[in-house]
């Protein structure tokens, strides 16, 4: 889903849960949190993008009249594609989690307040500020209409809540499975 609204990709999560298929399995669903999302992506590289130091057209769906220069002296990466637009979800290589479009195609919104930067920031993964102190949300992956720098794995922007674009979207995560016995 793209161009929505922090809120609405919360309230999406919320209605997804409570669908009665999903309540019977005892699921539920969530925005990431900013720590879990760029786990997702990297899927356990360190390079800055999940496929490696170099970024492509053919990689990702990005401006890619500007990609990711190789750091050799003799050869330099091509310039590619722009498409100007989302692509078909899955037109490119999944990474080693088998997730899709990580870098580039929308941004996507998680469920941590904006911080200017991440230190002091939770260790172990969970959402950090409720937001009630911020009205700036956080999200991740770079979209179509951006350069390579923006699609790094640890590439981070802050937009107004109050923001519409149609280069934003969002995931969801199963949060949850509850026993049978905890229904």
């Amino acid at each position: 889903m793209e161009t929505l609204l922090w809120q609405e990709a919360m309230d999406f999560c919320k209605k997804l849960s409570a669908q009665p298929a999903e309540r019977k399995a005892g699921r539920t669903y969530r925005l990431p949190t900013e720590a879990q999302w760029e786990y997702a992506c990297r899927a356990g590289t360190t390079t800055p993008f999940h496929f490696g130091n170099s970024l492509s057209a053919t990689q990702a769906n990005f401006n890619g009249r500007y990609p990711y220069p190789v750091r050799t002296p003799d050869k330099k990466s091509p310039p590619g594609k722009y498409l100007r637009r989302t692509a078909k979800v899955g037109s490119y290589k999944p990474n080693a989690f088998g997730l899709y479009d990580m870098h580039g195609y929308l941004w996507e919104f998680v469920a941590d307040a904006w911080h200017e930067n991440y230190l002091g920031g939770p260790v172990d993964g969970n959402r950090w500020g409720d937001g009630r102190n911020s009205i700036q949300r956080v999200m991740r992956g770079g979209s179509w209409r951006d350069r390579y720098e923006l699609l790094q794995s640890t590439t981070r922007w802050a937009i107004p809540e109050h923001v519409r674009s149609d280069a934003i979207g969002f995931r969801c995560v199963k949060a949850k499975v509850r026993k049978a016995s905890q229904r």
